[in-house]
């Protein structure tokens, strides 16, 4: 056998030995490696399962239990607001009364006798009054109408505003914008306010009281009453103002919370008993939580009931599942600390327990899809390996062949390269790679024609090395002119951006950070004889108009009211917004306090008449004034000041403004 033929059977059967001991190692591996795999995939869903049914479940208890806080507390702020209501007519009438010289006497009438479909103004009185020792003063108190029909037109919830002077008559506004002839009933001339309850303890506590739940006396609805008594200067009781509202009206609260088709809500009062609920259908809800002023469920029969009825009526949140009519319950509350009421929302624990269900199936599908297509890459694998086994052992065969012809086919190269150079061809090189004598040989051989050839071969690398440098310089001529261009583009983009990071995006005044910078600067810079002026402006009755409208009408009256703030102001006076309807202005110069004052006037005018296309916004502006360097020279100290003369107003009953520590205009 030649030499060539040994070494290519050598080759090949090393190689043939090699790979089928890998081969074999492979697939053993992967044969371990999946069942371990597959293993660990379903002990990794196992606990992926329970993990994720733990969490969905903290999930949608949150859910329950955030949705009856927010609820409760939006509850809680429209009674507040009723409160407010009712603060507002007191001091109307407390004002009224205590300025009669400022006032006409007005005509006023009974309760009319058709008032469907409208407001209704009227004036009632006890049986035994004197109705013509009291007609002055009663025509002067007349004035209160007004005030009394913008507070009810701002508040749907309210069905009635009156005040009951101390001389028991009463002036009220009934809502009866609802209402259809076949409904209204006229109130009776003679109502003796002052032995109603509401009255009483209106005058016992001093201060703002709601009733609890009780038929009125006039539409014989269900419902309760907010009363404040109200006072001269020195401190004796001149009478009380009051509010009622209707559980039907009080129901609009809970009918918008959605808590999918089998979830409802309801309200208990101090007492136990249900006030509210979306019970609709006793054949799909529990019967037992619809509306019953005669029953505390704190002494239900249905134990976990009765408990949680006393856990919610203990002023606190909490969470509770319980069994009603048959069927598990997950009920939520929290406290409405304005009534002492509690909400709750109430889910069926199925719905909590389908997600969990739903997940348990899910990661069961996917362990199952995933071993399957572990499976099939498995196949996928060894049918490649097969191929490439097949493919290794024609390359083995061809390096055989190659190392062979490695070893014999360089002699016959080198008897070749030997005739032509003992031929005087000094250009023939022979190229050999064996890493052995044979290539030195060769080595030897080609060394005696390089000597002759690099005397060119150094001018041509000369040559190519200056041209390289020639491109290399054109290269960098061309980044360092990208690198200008990105630089402007760069200082560009930064000049725009940091303009646009001062400005409000919706209002296109100041944001809150650039205001303040702008208004200390302002105040650091007030040369001597000069006055700055800080106006602290709040939108009153904002929410209810973005409540009704909606939030796209309420950006409209920010940014309307804005831009009007802008036109009332010089281009160096700053104008920003410090969040929801909160502004701030700023005037610096020689300014008077009449020219302060007339432009808090037309602040307030702007905000009377601001209109959204052609439909009133219905809001009112309240304005805290403070002066520099009369209140002081530091910002800090001015906000501050101004921010409690905004509060004053508020106190007053907003729409006007206040000046430093002055009576509010």
């Amino acid at each position: 056998m030649k030499l060539q033929a040994k070494m290519k059977l050598l080759v090949l059967s090393t190689g043939l030995a090699t790979l089928t001991a890998l081969s074999a190692i492979m697939v053993y591996s992967m044969f371990v490696t999946r069942d371990m795999a597959v293993q660990y995939g379903k002990e990794i869903g196992q606990q992926s399962q329970q993990n994720s049914s733990i969490l969905l479940v903290d999930e949608k208890q949150r859910e329950l239990v955030d949705i009856a806080a927010d609820r409760a507390d939006d509850i809680n702020y429209r009674l507040r607001d009723m409160e407010k209501t009712v603060r507002t007519a007191a001091a109307a009438m407390q004002h009224i009364q205590a300025h009669p010289d400022d006032y006409r006497p007005r005509s006023v009438a009974p309760p009319p006798a058709k008032g469907a479909g409208q407001y209704t103004f009227y004036v009632q009185y006890a049986p035994n009054v004197n109705v013509q020792a009291l007609r002055r003063e009663m025509g002067i108190a007349a004035h209160i109408r007004d005030t009394l029909l913008g507070l009810v037109q701002c508040d749907p919830l309210i069905d009635s505003l009156f005040v009951t002077s101390r001389d028991n008559y009463t002036f009220s506004v009934d809502n009866n914008t609802t209402t259809t002839a076949a409904e209204y009933a006229p109130p009776d001339v003679h109502y003796d306010a002052l032995a109603s309850d509401w009255y009483r303890l209106a005058v016992q506590k001093r201060g703002p009281i709601f009733t609890p739940v009780r038929e009125f006396l006039f539409s014989k609805e269900l419902g309760i009453f907010c009363a404040m008594p109200y006072y001269d200067a020195r401190d004796e009781l001149l009478g009380v103002a009051c509010l009622q509202t209707t559980l039907t009206s009080l129901a609009k609260l809970v009918d918008e919370i959605n808590l999918h088709s089998n979830g409802f809500c309801f309200v208990l009062d101090e007492g136990g008993r249900v006030i509210l609920s979306t019970h609709k259908d006793a054949a799909k809800t529990p019967g037992i939580l619809s509306v019953n002023l005669h029953a505390d469920l704190r002494q239900s029969e249905n134990a976990a009931l009765a408990d949680t009825a006393k856990r919610m009526l203990r002023g606190a949140r909490g969470l509770a599942e319980i069994d009603l009519a048959g069927k598990e319950y997950h009920v939520a509350w929290a406290p409405i600390a304005e009534t002492g009421w509690s909400f709750a929302a109430a889910i069926p624990t199925d719905e909590i327990m389908d997600p969990i269900v739903r997940n348990k199936d899910t990661i069961q599908r996917l362990t199952q899809e995933n071993v399957q297509e572990l499976n099939n890459h498995m196949a996928a694998t060894l049918s490649v390996m097969l191929a490439m086994l097949l493919a290794l052992v024609g390359i083995v065969w061809l390096v055989g062949r190659r190392v062979s012809d490695r070893f014999v086919q360089p002699i016959h190269v080198l008897t070749e390269g030997v005739r032509d150079i003992t031929a005087g061809n000094l250009n023939k090189k022979i190229h050999l790679h064996t890493n052995d004598e044979i290539e030195h040989l060769t080595a030897c051989f080609n060394d005696m024609t390089d000597s002759l050839k690099k005397t060119m071969e150094d001018l041509d690398e000369a040559t190519l090395d200056k041209e390289r440098q020639n491109a290399e310089l054109q290269e960098r001529n061309a980044a360092l002119s990208l690198s200008l261009r990105i630089m402007e583009r760069l200082r560009s983009s930064r000049d725009a951006y940091r303009t646009e990071s001062e400005i409000d995006q919706l209002t296109r005044v100041y944001n809150k950070a650039t205001a303040v910078r702008l208004c200390t600067k302002l105040c650091a810079g007030l040369a001597e004889g000069m006055q700055a002026a800080l106006y602290i402006i709040d939108l009153d009755h904002f929410k209810e108009a973005n409540d009704t409208f909606g939030h796209q009408f309420g950006d409209r009256i920010l940014e309307t009211f804005a831009q009007r703030l802008k036109l009332l102001c010089r281009n160096e006076d700053c104008v920003g917004r410090f969040g929801g309807d909160e502004f701030v202005v700023m005037l610096a110069g020689g300014l008077s306090d009449d020219v302060i004052r007339t432009k808090a006037r037309a602040i307030l005018q702007a905000a009377r008449d601001l209109c959204i296309d052609g439909q009133p916004a219905g809001i009112t502006a309240s304005i805290g004034i403070a002066i520099a360097p009369r209140h002081g020279k530091d910002y800090a100290v001015l906000f501050q000041t101004a921010d409690k003369a905004l509060y004053r107003v508020k106190e007053q009953g907003r729409n006007g403004f206040c000046l430093g520590t002055a009576e509010v205009a």
